[in-house]
């Protein structure tokens, strides 16, 4: 089941006869350590230029992942360049994904109760409004998964 937008419940079923379905979400974010402080400047996305050994593997298995990426992924041409040929040939669904410390708007205090879910409202519309545009430019379309 999933909640609707109205707070009720509404069942999640294929139709009759349908095979199973499996989502798989990559999480595609920066390179940060989870148990140090969250640091604006932890945001390199070196690692990125091994996604393609991942790729293989789904392209291999029939698999079509969807991506969900951060800024900083989308913010360097290392974090985002192979994702872009993947999508363009529709082999992943690209989607969003909030690390609102290294999301531009920078106006709110670093601390353990920031991450996604605990900033003002205005604030993290406005940065998940800044990641959609970002991933917009980059990938041509905007994201319709968000994580």
């Amino acid at each position: 089941t999933y909640q609707s937008a109205r707070g009720r419940q509404l069942p999640v079923a294929p139709p009759a006869g349908h095979p199973p379905i499996l989502a798989l979400v990559v999480d595609t974010e920066e390179e940060f350590h989870w148990g140090q402080p969250f640091d604006r400047q932890a945001d390199r996305v070196t690692a990125m230029a091994e996604i393609g050994r991942f790729q293989d593997l789904c392209d291999n298995a029939g698999v079509q992942p969807c991506y969900v990426v951060d800024f900083p992924v989308c913010a360097r041409p290392e974090g985002h360049a192979s994702l872009v040929s993947y999508a363009a040939d529709g082999r992943c669904e690209i989607g969003a994904h909030l690390h609102p410390w290294v999301n531009p708007p920078f106006t709110e205090e670093l601390s353990a109760f920031n991450p996604t879910g605990n900033l003002p409202a205005d604030l993290e519309r406005e940065k998940l409004r800044q990641l959609r545009s970002r991933i917009e430019a980059v990938f041509g379309t905007a994201p319709l998964t968000y994580k």
